[in-house]
């Protein structure tokens, strides 16, 4: 059977791969390394900051083409879901059923596995994974700088839900380029 591996990113930087996005793609490589020794095939997708840094190419990277949200500003801002939709695309493509889903472990991956759960599939846990903020003045998210940030982030993301606006990337940085 074929295990999907997803790849989240975190802590977006104008010169990317972060060093955030480099643990993440570091761990999913040493998964999709296990997994491949242990006879069982992988279908990996990543979020483009994720796949930079990658040393195989992924069968499906994200890019902000994909994303069908924009931020208060009207770019488009590729989310969770967005990411998560087009793994699921290539999922059912390969008849996968089992997923480990690697993001940064601090709320972002509970998150993700939850919409991984409610799309019918299985969440597989490998353990390990990636506790890490980027509290570099390089990072473009405020709210990847540290835990009470992210936690704050979410609760504005919750309000705008609640209130119906849409609060997609409040307070990020714009791109210096």
């Amino acid at each position: 059977m074929t295990t999907g591996i997803v790849v989240l990113a975190f802590a977006k930087r104008a010169e990317e791969p972060s060093p955030v996005n480099i643990k993440l793609a570091q761990f999913a490589d040493e998964l999709d390394d296990f997994l491949q020794q242990m006879g069982e095939p992988t279908v990996v997708v990543a979020q483009w900051e994720t796949a930079l840094a990658l040393p195989t190419q992924p069968w499906l990277v994200v890019t902000q083409k994909d994303a069908t949200n924009m931020d208060r500003n009207g770019k488009p801002y590729l989310d969770t879901q967005d990411l998560l939709n087009k793994a699921f695309e290539v999922f059912h493509e390969f008849g996968v059923k089992d997923v480990a889903v690697v993001a940064n472990r601090f709320l972002h991956k509970q998150a993700a596995e939850a919409i991984v759960r409610k799309a019918g599939f299985n969440v597989v846990g490998y353990g390990g994974g990636v506790i890490a903020f980027d509290k570099s003045p390089l990072n473009l998210q405020w709210w990847c700088k540290g835990p009470v940030r992210f936690v704050a982030y979410l609760g504005i993301q919750f309000v705008g839900k609640l209130t119906r606006q849409n609060l997609h990337g409040i307070g990020e940085k714009p791109h210096p380029h």
